[in-house]
């Protein structure tokens, strides 16, 4: 069972932006989340997860730097003090030492920075003008929280697979999406809301984990592992969805779907590994049977991968964490 070591409860209330701030500089980005903290932790909530880009506003051609804010200095210092009132995780449009600019993820959590997740997929189709402007991340990881350990991702990036299959691999049992769903992304093909929502089930389902996706726009919602839509509690509003994460549920869901366990992540890496040398070769034959020598799936090392030792700050390692 996954527990809250330091308040001793299994259900974790969580307040979820539904909305962008109003267009303004960082300084009123940063006065709208102060609120929206004060209402949260009146709510009961216990994390609070905002929109992507919720501090610095999506990219424009014209300012970009003064839009971005670095993870030193005051702005960010008023919003490391309002993580000792209710833990918080927001999209930000950061600026590095190097003037570089990134489509980040930040955690924070009493009064420290936690974790940053950059994206790695800028988006460079339809409208979309990340990729020009911004530089890419070259990680994901998840990081251990005092409600359990958990990973980010901001904008498309839980689109690509295997981003949020390598954040339930280092131990994530809730994943925090980032976002800022365009309504017309998908074309007239199919209603881009309701792809994200089948989108962030999956993941869940698959994953074994929580998926809590804070929209921009208003599509903001938060996904049980068994891949159910969680209900609003009744401190929901227009502004801010409230929902109970119930860790408890976390075992009876994988014990049902067991995928995340069986999984073996050394057969991926090695069948990756074998498609990028295909790949350089110069006739690019990337066929399985090249890739997979005799034997490797056969279930021989099926009972070794399941009896091999959780990784170090996998599942349960939360207990010991104490911020």
């Amino acid at each position: 069972m996954i527990r809250n070591a330091s308040e001793g409860t299994t259900t974790v209330r969580v307040g979820v932006g539904r909305q962008a701030p109003p267009d303004g500089e960082v300084r009123e980005h940063i006065d709208w989340t102060a609120r929206l903290v004060r209402k949260a932790k009146d709510g009961g909530s216990r994390l609070l997860v905002l929109p992507e880009l919720a501090i610095g506003g999506l990219p424009r051609d014209e300012g970009l730097h003064a839009q971005a804010l670095g993870l030193d200095g005051e702005p960010m210092d008023r919003l490391k003090k309002l993580s000792w009132e209710t833990p918080l995780a927001f999209g930000l449009l950061e600026e590095t030492d190097d003037a570089d600019c990134h489509d980040a993820a930040v955690f924070l959590s009493r009064g420290e920075l936690r974790h940053v997740q950059r994206r790695v997929y800028p988006p460079a189709h339809g409208r979309a003008i990340e990729r020009r402007l911004l530089d890419t991340g070259t990680d994901v990881a998840a990081f251990d929280t005092r409600f359990g350990r958990m990973a980010m991702l901001a904008g498309t990036d839980l689109w690509h697979p295997a981003l949020p299959y390598l954040a339930a691999q280092s131990g994530a049992v809730a994943l925090l999406a980032h976002v800022a769903i365009d309504p017309h992304e998908l074309g007239h093909a199919l209603p881009a809301v309701e792809a994200w929502h089948w989108l962030a089930r999956t993941t869940a389902l698959s994953h074994g984990c929580f998926v809590v996706l804070s929209d921009r726009n208003g599509g903001s919602v938060v996904v049980g592992p068994d891949g159910s839509l969680l209900p609003a509690a009744s401190e929901s509003d227009e502004e801010l969805l409230v929902a109970d994460l119930d860790m408890a549920s976390l075992r009876a869901a994988r014990l049902a779907l067991p995928f995340r366990r069986d999984d073996r992540l050394e057969l991926t890496v090695s069948i990756g590994s074998r498609i990028l040398e295909a790949r350089s070769r110069p006739d690019g034959d990337v066929s399985t049977r090249q890739l997979v020598p005799p034997g490797r799936l056969d279930g021989g090392d099926s009972a070794r991968h399941r009896a091999s030792p959780p990784a170090t700050g996998a599942p349960g390692s939360a207990d010991r964490v104490r911020w």
